[in-house]
């Protein structure tokens, strides 16, 4: 037990001695304390040492003691940076030259008191029994000062750290969300092109030749029927399959969006205008998509919700960045502070293009939905 507790003392101990340095030499910050210092010092002295007739007012006191301040900062200065330099070139000793600067400080901090009390006729005591304990304040104060501040920093450091890891491990989720989601319409979508749309085919050819033997009138009926069934196989689950996964390799954005439009006309109009960069074969497809997505929501958006008749889109390449708007002249915003899931859906597309989004209206004006996003750099052989 005895063991143990000598251990934990002396580890206690080692801490402690660690925690003391060696940080980083906060130069301006001691040489502006210790000037302050002996600027409040000095006045307080003044005014309260002598007679009545010699004493000071406190605007005498601080007009006085203004120089001696200013000389004390420029030369504690001096040795504060001389270690700073040192510690930053000489990385291998920087604990030996820390605290030699301490010592340093405080063993320049007396003299200069001898001085300030000559040149100034400044009313401190001129012992050398008072200037032990300034040299040990002084030195006291670079470490505490140095250790609080590099502690301060340390932390903050740490935690910017750990923020950006939040950050980076926060977008990696964003993006293993979104391509889940692609991934899930994908294998929807090839499900309806492939299996559904083959089933259906077989379907209705088990009907044309059960249908065969009937009488006219019901054959008519049963053939009605078929037809429909094809209508949904050639149209419908075609249409279904290339709305949940577009194919941007063979389509341009425009095209896609233009797809999007007509899926609400003419309940809702959409007038589109979407600059030539935007229809670029050479803009990744990932790039295309993450539009398309977004353009797909928030018209969505305006008309379920917004119950708009007009939408206008507008995709413009500007120095470096897409400016991406659309306007509707549907309700006003019920919420815009409690965005729900299709923010949702917009935030993860657009954070995908290191962009930023908004959705406003104005008094009397249409909902705006503005998104700036990151252009990737085109392969101008595309």
């Amino acid at each position: 037990m005895r063991a143990e507790a000598l251990n934990s003392m002396s580890s206690r101990g080692r801490a402690a001695v660690r925690a003391l340095g060696p940080w980083p030499i906060r130069d301006k910050e001691i040489a502006f304390l210790l000037s302050l210092f002996v600027l409040l010092s000095g006045s307080v002295v003044e005014m309260n040492v002598g007679d009545e007739a010699t004493r000071l007012t406190a605007f005498q006191a601080i007009q006085k003691m203004t120089m001696p301040a200013v000389i004390t900062a420029a030369v504690v200065f001096l040795p504060l940076r001389l270690g700073r330099t040192l510690m930053a070139k000489f990385t291998k000793v920087q604990a030996p030259i820390y605290f030699a600067t301490a010592i340093l400080l405080g063993a320049l901090i007396v003299p200069m008191r001898w001085f300030l009390i000559d040149m100034f006729d400044v009313r401190l005591n001129r012992d050398l029994v008072d200037g032990l304990p300034l040299f040990w304040v002084t030195g006291l104060m670079y470490l505490s000062i140095n250790a609080s501040i590099g502690r301060s920093t340390a932390k903050l450091a740490a935690e910017v750290d750990r923020t950006q890891t939040l950050l980076h491990e926060l977008e990696g989720q964003r993006t293993k969300i979104v391509e889940a989601q692609e991934q899930v319409r994908k294998e929807i979508a090839t499900y309806l092109h492939d299996g559904l749309q083959s089933q259906l085919v077989v379907l209705g050819l088990q009907m044309r030749n059960s249908i065969k033997n009937l009488p006219t009138d019901q054959a008519a009926i049963a053939n009605s029927f078929i037809e429909e069934i094809e209508h949904i196989r050639r149209v419908d689950v075609r249409k279904a399959s290339q709305q949940l996964s577009p194919d941007l390799q063979q389509i341009s954005v425009a095209t896609a969006i233009r797809d999007i439009a007509d899926r609400y006309s003419p309940e809702v109009k959409v007038a589109i205008g979407i600059d030539s960069a935007v229809q670029s074969p050479a803009l990744p497809e990932r790039t295309k998509l993450a539009l398309y997505r977004i353009a797909e929501q928030v018209i969505l958006n305006a008309a379920a919700h917004g119950q708009a008749r007009n939408v206008w889109l507008s995709i413009a390449a500007q120095d470096g960045h897409f400016d991406f708007q659309i306007a509707n002249d549907g309700h006003a915003l019920s919420n815009p502070q409690n965005p729900g899931g299709g923010a949702a859906i917009i935030s993860s597309w657009v954070d995908y293009l290191d962009g930023s989004w908004s959705l406003t209206q104005e008094a009397g004006q249409h909902v705006l939905f503005k998104a700036t996003l990151n252009l990737p750099v085109l392969d101008s052989r595309g």
